[in-house]
């Protein structure tokens, strides 16, 4: 219940939620996280488990105490909104005309100071403008209920802070256009992809099948455990756990591009490195050679950069056929891949190979004017350099080659009128 104190401030209060109704949550997952780390420890060892389910312990932890604050704070944005709302179209129709609309709504916590909480309102308006109404606590009087007082003065902001909060782009944070928030957008979905994908085979060649199995058994148990509440007619609880199964399903719907992307990559690498390591095989097979290993790293790298920049249609050629079977119509069903086809493009590569040689020439030649330890193989360095230098050599040859200009035609009429040679 909200009161007017002065037509300057506005009251309300609720009855806190306290750490002590989430007790079964803790004890509940803890005991899931024991029993699951039994089992593992039966099949691939006591101590080389504990790692991952220490950390979602403290990762279990950490969401019991911010359930525990959401809960508040989202109490404490439902009432003041709802208080406020008759309120606050009147003051925008002040300031800024009746054509302006509120676009959102924003409830941010934050620190004034040691032991010092604050909080405020915010709205974000048709024009682009932010405003906010300060919130502050007040002693309540009573045990185990929050006493907050709105200010009734709408103060403009342009902390940068308040505008990531309630903004629902990132354009004011970053000053970006709307095409290149578009790309940042992207771009972050294929990091959060490409993260999970280094998770896997980070974990997979550390514990195998252990980091699969957990995400696949973590998202059964929040699935049964969501269905279950449903039926017990426990709306929070189930709604709580569906949240988190949807989470984990939303992170794994973004990694579709960047697998897709890691896929064409792959196979790439297979085919830029099929040629040179049958080339290899046959040399030191049939013809008894014996290539050093630095040898051998040139071999591969110079191959690689070549088929890749300046054969990339005859890789994504023979890629499209293994994955759909000649059936190129089957592409436009699938548009990741037309997007990592278009990355894997010949001058994509070719940038990417200047900056990954760019980095390893200045980290190699530092580290050998110092004197320190590179911690990458001689053979590896003594091939990669040179591998450079031909990439580049064959680079400028195939870019000089258009403008070769030999004048068949002339030659062949002086030739056939020099040698009396008649062309036919």
């Amino acid at each position: 219940m909200g009161k007017q104190k002065g037509k300057k401030t506005l009251q309300f209060r609720y009855k806190q939620d306290t750490m002590g109704n989430h007790k079964i949550f803790i004890w509940v997952w803890s005991t899931v996280l024991l029993l699951l780390y039994l089992v593992c420890s039966l099949y691939w060892g006591v101590n080389a488990s504990a790692i991952p389910f220490c950390f979602l312990f403290f990762v279990l932890l950490y969401l019991w105490a911010r359930r525990w604050e959401s809960n508040n704070e989202e109490t404490e944005k439902i009432m003041a909104i709802e208080l406020m709302k008759k309120h606050v179209v009147g003051d925008v129709h002040r300031l800024y005309g009746e054509d302006v609309t509120i676009s959102s709504w924003g409830y941010y916590c934050y620190s004034m100071g040691k032991d010092h909480d604050s909080q405020c309102l915010l709205v974000y308006l048709s024009n682009t403008k932010i405003i906010q109404y300060l919130v502050r606590y007040v002693p309540s009087g009573e045990e185990d209920v929050c006493c907050c007082e709105i200010e009734l003065k709408p103060i403009e902001t342009n902390d940068r802070k308040l505008i990531r909060k309630i903004s629902p782009h990132f354009r004011p944070l970053l000053y970006l256009s709307p095409q290149n928030e578009f790309k940042v957008r992207i771009l972050f979905i294929y990091i959060i992809g490409l993260t999970v994908i280094a998770t896997c085979i980070i974990g997979m060649h550390y514990y195998k099948w252990i980091p699969l199995a957990s995400l696949f058994g973590y998202m059964l148990v929040i699935g049964v455990m969501g269905y279950v509440c449903k039926k017990m007619n426990l709306p929070k609880q189930s709604s709580f756990f569906v949240r988190r199964l949807k989470n984990t399903l939303r992170i794994l719907h973004f990694s579709v591009p960047a697998f897709d992307l890691a896929l064409v990559s792959f196979l790439s690498l297979i085919i830029g490195l099929g040629i040179p390591c049958a080339i290899i095989y046959v040399i030191r097979n049939y013809f008894d050679i014996v290539l050093s290993e630095s040898v051998q790293y040139f071999i591969c790298l110079v191959f690689l950069s070549i088929i890749l920049v300046h054969h990339d249609n005859f890789v994504h050629k023979y890629i499209l056929n293994f994955l759909f079977k000649h059936d190129y119509d089957e592409l436009k069903h699938h548009p990741f891949v037309e997007v990592a086809l278009n990355l894997t493009q010949g001058k994509n590569i070719n940038f990417l190979i200047y900056l990954l040689y760019f980095g390893f020439l200045s980290w190699t030649t530092f580290a050998r004017l110092q004197g320190l330890d590179p911690l990458i193989s001689p053979d590896l360095i003594e091939g990669a350099t040179p591998a450079f230098l031909v990439h580049i050599a064959y680079t400028n040859m195939v870019l000089r080659y258009k403008e070769v200009d030999l004048k068949m035609d002339t030659m062949m009429s002086f030739m056939s009128r020099a040698y009396d040679i008649k062309v036919l």
